[in-house]
């Protein structure tokens, strides 16, 4: 158990949690959002062969976060928000926002469900090329590879060769260090690593079991208008899921405002909101920003860990705590607390 874990279980114990959230939400006017990508049961899958660290709850863990942000926050909209941040309306006691990243159909079958029991207001971003796809999003699909590949693997353009490695353990931080590489790589030379690791090594991701293909889906069109139509918004999370900083102009515009006229032409709504991919302090800067607003959105999440205070919210950088399937109940409410502390 982390140390903070430890800490947290002690002020859980003693209340000290939730004496300090009553405190917090009296005194300090802040609007945490939570940011969540998939909601899964992994007990029945050792050998998961895609992204585990997507996993941000279990089906029971995420019902039991909801019921206690219903019962001590106020859900809202990010349409409220904006209007918040607009200074047309103003925001409930307790604010809370919930988010979804990416657009996996185990938003619609395990989280929606329960969001919609709850009458939980949340937002989906959407990576639109992924709705409906044959395969699976790149970094997902790469997942898949380091895990099935058995071997060797060469990646001249970044002068990268990896040894034959065994265990899933070594695989996942094998593709961890990975990612992150092609991150920070231009689209192009991103886009042409993966091609190429795929044509060398006889890419396996179609010889896969239909089951196990399954695990990594995204949601349809027809699923996400029913959860538009219910308790969900849907923002823009691009069309393919590049890292914005690492694009052209005109491939910049193109990710945000082709992802938008997708989306609005789809849900037949108006989309003013956007998740930058991976979201952290490399994967925006103003150039982003400023082709966002000129893009028509009103306001944009980051995944930089923290909350926004409702004086002075950045309405194009705003922060989510982050929600993992390594979460305790107790660190859940100590995190709500005090965030500055038990936030990773």
């Amino acid at each position: 158990m982390r140390k903070k874990d430890k800490i947290a279980e002690a002020f859980h114990a003693l209340k000290i949690d939730t004496i300090i959230r009553k405190v917090r939400c009296r005194l300090i006017k802040d609007v945490p959002i939570l940011a969540y990508h998939r909601v899964m049961d992994l007990s029945d899958k050792p050998e998961y062969p895609f992204d585990i660290d997507l996993i941000s709850a279990s089906p029971d863990e995420f019902e039991w976060q909801m019921r206690f942000i219903k019962q001590h926050f106020t859900p809202i909209r990010l349409s409220q928000l904006c209007g918040h941040i607009d200074g047309k309306s103003r925001l409930p006691p307790s604010p809370i926002v919930v988010t979804f990243d990416d657009g996996f159909d185990d938003n619609y079958y395990a989280a929606f469900p329960v969001l919609k029991d709850l009458a939980i207001p949340a937002t989906i971003f959407v990576t639109t090329s992924f709705v409906e796809n044959s395969t699976t999003i790149w970094y997902e699909r790469l997942a898949y590879f380091i895990q099935m590949h058995e071997g060797e693997v060469s990646i001249p353009e970044l002068g990268l060769v990896f040894p034959c490695l065994s265990g899933v353990n070594n695989r996942r931080k094998y593709y961890a260090a990975l990612v992150e590489r092609l991150k920070l790589a231009t689209n192009d030379v991103r886009q042409e690593i993966l091609e190429s690791l795929y044509r060398r090594y006889e890419e396996s991701y179609s010889a896969g079991s239909p089951v196990t293909l399954s695990m990594s889906k995204a949601v349809t069109w027809e699923q996400l208008k029913e959860m538009s139509d219910s308790i969900f918004e849907v923002g823009s999370h691009s069309v393919t899921h590049p890292v914005l900083t690492m694009l052209s102009d005109d491939e910049l515009v193109y990710e945000l405002s082709e992802s938008k006229s997708i989306l609005e032409e789809k849900m037949k709504c108006k989309v003013d909101t956007i998740a930058y991919p991976v979201g952290m302090g490399f994967a925006f800067d103003q150039r982003v920003i400023h082709t966002a607003k000129n893009a028509g959105y009103r306001l944009a999440v980051s995944y930089l860990e923290g909350v926004n205070y409702k004086h002075r919210p950045d309405p194009y950088a705003l922060k989510r705590m982050h929600v993992d399937r390594g979460t305790l109940r107790s660190t859940f409410s100590c995190k709500l607390a005090l965030p500055s502390v038990f936030s990773d």
